[in-house]
């Protein structure tokens, strides 16, 4: 069963897996998608990724591995609301025409969603996030894309989404049934060993987050500020897009003369950003809104404690709501602080790690994960065959 994703992807991690890879665009992003491609390579499973570039010479390039086929499809830089991505539904469209996949797999509600519904066939949606609570940040900016959102939830054959969170909001906008699937993990982390807390390497909190209001990063920076105070031996390190030195959040904390003790590392590459979590004493996770909340689970899985926020719920979701993470207000830099202290205080207590891994684990295990979409995918071939030959 070959099967089409249709999502934004990191290339880059997947360029050891067709030929000329040294020739890929880095890609945009979705990284947990990126997890899943790999998972099914790994287990012999016929991938098509297809995904959009912005501003791509080329309308179409396809690169070639074997189960392995990457198509890259141009995406404007701007415009696309106005006509509701019709360039890149368009040339999705064809893409698919080409592949010719057994069952279309689409994620994210917006440009990928439309492209399939233009193709005319049977397909999986998952949603990432709460389209809802992203309009509620972003009123002007994202409220095309909160309806389109709304349509192609109800136009998909099968819907899942990745939290409980979530699929609670796309089963009320379509009136179906939403399957909760997480997101999965690389199988190459479940292979770190737990490493002894108490001999954890440095006095360091990290955080994976962007320079983006959703991410928090200004009350974390003041967070961090309030916990030094107390602790002057820690650093902060800032991992993500412009959150390196010299960048916005840098320039920001240098106006508020909040650089003491942080270093901005700004955007690694994943295997580099993990080996800086395994390595910190806390995981520190600022974010307002989260449908899931990988880097959550990814501490967890390293028997790293983590501090988050009560709004991002999709943390809460994989902490089993609080319960192996330590929750503060997100809008009070002084909530998040006594969090830290909290986690702190709490960071040698080896039975409350081993238990956070098991449940990060029952989450994220690759092979589970991929087992749950297969049953979907089998769900959708059948609907793709009933389609071809309706009942006389």
């Amino acid at each position: 069963m070959r099967v089409a994703i249709l999502s934004p992807v990191d290339l880059m991690a997947l360029k050891m897996l067709v030929s000329s890879g040294e020739t890929l665009p880095s890609g945009m992003g979705g990284y947990n998608v990126t997890n899943y491609v790999y998972e099914r390579i790994s287990r012999q499973m016929e991938t098509d990724v297809i995904t959009l570039i912005p501003n791509q010479t080329a309308p179409i390039e396809r690169w070639d591995g074997g189960l392995l086929r990457i198509w890259t499809v141009r995406r404007r830089l701007g415009g696309m609301c106005r006509d509701l991505y019709r360039e890149e539904t368009m040339l999705l469209e064809q893409v698919l025409f080409e592949a010719v996949p057994d069952v279309i797999h689409v994620n994210w509600t917006c440009e990928y969603a439309l492209g399939a519904i233009r193709f005319g066939q049977p397909f999986l949606l998952t949603a990432h996030d709460h389209a809802a609570r992203i309009l509620i940040h972003f009123p002007l900016s994202y409220f095309i894309n909160f309806l389109i959102a709304l349509y192609t939830m109800r136009k998909a054959t099968l819907l899942s989404a990745v939290s409980p969170y979530v699929a609670s909001f796309v089963a009320r906008i379509s009136g179906r049934k939403a399957v909760s699937i997480p997101n999965c993990v690389k199988s190459d982390l479940l292979k770190i060993s737990s490493r002894d807390r108490g001999r954890a390497s440095e006095s360091v909190i990290c955080s994976a987050l962007s320079w983006s209001r959703l991410k928090n990063v200004k009350n974390a920076l003041k967070a961090f500020r309030l916990f030094l105070n107390d602790h002057p031996e820690f650093a902060y390190h800032l991992m993500g897009p412009g959150l390196e030195h010299g960048g916005p959040a840098y320039e920001w904390a240098r106006s508020k003369n909040l650089l003491d003790g942080v270093i901005f590392l700004g955007n690694l590459p994943q295997g580099e950003c993990l080996r800086k979590i395994q390595d910190a004493k806390i995981y520190f996770h600022s974010s307002l809104e989260e449908s899931f909340g990988m880097p959550v689970c990814e501490a967890l899985l390293l028997n790293v404690p983590v501090v988050f926020t009560r709004q991002a719920r999709g943390c809460a979701y994989c902490s089993n709501n609080g319960k192996y993470g330590i929750m503060a207000n997100g809008h009070s830099p002084q909530s998040m602080a006594a969090a830290l202290k909290e986690a702190y205080d709490n960071a040698r207590d080896d039975n409350l790690l081993r238990e956070g891994r098991k449940f990060a684990l029952s989450l994220c295990d690759p092979g589970v994960v991929l087992s749950q979409y297969q049953g979907l995918y089998n769900k959708l071939a059948g609907c793709r065959a009933l389609a071809r030959h309706p009942a006389s």
